[in-house]
């Protein structure tokens, strides 16, 4: 975990953000999220030398994948410069309520699974929104969660496992010659 003192941000690209005391000079990268004592506040877009930019969950930029805890919902937070963004994009099979906890699913492959953002509510036009945890407090000090994604396999065919070719069964080894056979 990286302490950092958070501020508003006034007069940058997003209007929902905050900067924080800490940049590469500390390890932080892009993509990293960033947790109050109360859950989960933002993701760094941007990083400096000695700071970095967050973009906050409630910010129209802001999307991430998130899941119920009490159930097997799946759905995409979106930020809607409000204190409660939107459950979008829900799973068929979910099962959303009010009163759900909603937590990071991991599924975008940026954020890791399980970080805690909220409360399931009734939002506008009866939508299903999420009263953040991070809407309970002030927000002074935060801390970066430095995640390193699974890398995805390399591409080199060189670098590829790959089972020798006499360990591999043909998928038509069980079928009869005349079942097989056109």
């Amino acid at each position: 975990k990286i302490a950092a003192r958070a501020v508003s941000e006034a007069d940058g690209p997003f209007v929902r953000a905050a900067l924080i005391n800490v940049g590469k000079n500390k390890g932080v990268a892009v993509g990293h999220s960033v947790m109050s004592v109360d859950g989960m506040y933002g993701h760094v877009v941007r990083v400096g030398s000695n700071s970095s930019r967050v973009l906050q969950l409630s910010d129209l930029n802001s999307r991430i994948a998130v899941m119920s805890a009490d159930g097997n919902g799946t759905a995409i937070l979106v930020g809607n410069n409000t204190d409660f963004p939107e459950v979008s994009f829900m799973s068929d099979l979910s099962d959303w309520k009010t009163g759900q906890s909603v937590m990071t699913s991991g599924d975008d492959g940026v954020l890791p699974r399980g970080l805690p953002i909220g409360q399931v509510i009734k939002g506008s036009n009866n939508n299903l929104a999420v009263d953040l945890y991070v809407n309970k407090s002030p927000v002074d000090w935060v801390w970066v969660y430095p995640y390193e994604p699974i890398p995805v396999p390399e591409s080199d065919e060189e670098s590829a496992d790959v089972l020798p070719s006499e360990d591999r069964t043909p998928l038509n080894d069980n079928v009869p010659a005349s079942e097989g056979q056109e």
